[in-house]
């Protein structure tokens, strides 16, 4: 356990307690300081981030990082805040409460959180009113002195991300690497509730935008496109070359040509139909029409 300022503006007075862990580098003949990992939340715990998923981390640093990590003030392991005297006394304040569906059950819920709000007030005390990113960042700080880094490398995930990037604007002179997974604007997300949810479902927004939007025409692919070897059933038994592929994706399908009265082709151009383009006496050709069987 580390002991940190419960109010950062008064450095030497009331102490609270962090629960910190630490994986060694696994090349430690090569180690370059320690890495700092917060998983987000707010409020998961870094400490079991660490104690299952360490070696993890370790891969991510190339084994020359110690991995540290932290669980956040009023969290877990770390002075957490409480806001009932007993487990019967937290069951009791939520029995019966369910998710709200209608406006009536919404308002019930509401002063149910207000309440809620009130008696963690009455149990944690001054805690409470130290529960902020602003405070982390800078336990994190006495972290990184304690570990005895001049500059920080940090990874922070989810929520994790607004850790760093308040870390980085506090102290931008002790920031060696972040890799920050979640960039959020920070203004939206510290202003309301409801700013806060609009700036997380934003990217969401776009997304199904473009799902709606209309799909491009495309061109008809030739006839042996993407094929690397022949094939015969799709070609009619015949070999399937690039040109040929072209040149029958330009052709258009012949069809059989009808017949006049005379036994003449009306297309003229269709010999191979038994036909022969008429003379000038236009007499039935040598050669009779085709006869067509089968179903019609």
């Amino acid at each position: 356990m580390v002991p940190v300022p419960l109010d950062w503006a008064k450095p030497n007075g009331t102490k609270i307690e962090l629960a910190v862990i630490r994986h060694l580098a696994s090349r430690p003949q090569q180690r370059i300081g320690s890495m700092f990992v917060n998983p987000g939340g707010p409020g998961q715990s870094g400490y079991e981030l660490v104690a299952n998923s360490g070696q993890d981390f370790d891969e991510w640093g190339g084994g020359r990082f110690d991995v540290v990590s932290w669980d956040p003030r009023g969290t877990n392991r770390s002075s957490p805040v409480e806001c009932f005297t007993s487990q019967a006394a937290e069951d009791r304040f939520w029995a019966g409460v369910f998710v709200p569906i209608t406006p009536a059950e919404s308002a019930s819920y509401q002063r149910k959180t207000v309440e809620l709000a009130r008696r963690c007030g009455e149990v944690s005390g001054a805690l409470l009113s130290h529960i902020t990113t602003t405070d982390t960042a800078r336990d994190l700080d006495a972290l990184r002195a304690l570990v005895g880094d001049r500059k920080i490398t940090y990874v922070g995930l989810s929520y994790g991300s607004m850790i760093g990037q308040i870390y980085a604007n506090l102290f931008p002179g002790r920031v060696r690497a972040m890799m920050l997974d979640g960039i959020v604007d920070a203004v939206d997300y510290t202003t309301s509730a409801e700013a806060n949810i609009g700036n997380s479902v934003s990217s969401a927004d776009e997304v199904f935008a473009q799902f709606l939007a209309p799909v491009p025409k495309r061109r008809p692919r030739p006839l042996c496109a993407g094929r690397s070897r022949p094939d015969r059933r799709a070609t009619g038994g015949r070999s399937c070359s690039p040109g040929r592929a072209a040149r029958r994706s330009r052709r258009p399908t012949p069809t059989r040509p009808a017949h006049s009265a005379t036994g003449t082709c009306c297309n003229r151009r269709s010999p191979r139909y038994g036909c022969r383009s008429p003379g000038p006496s236009s007499r039935r050709t040598s050669t009779p029409p085709p006869t067509v069987t089968g179903r019609r």
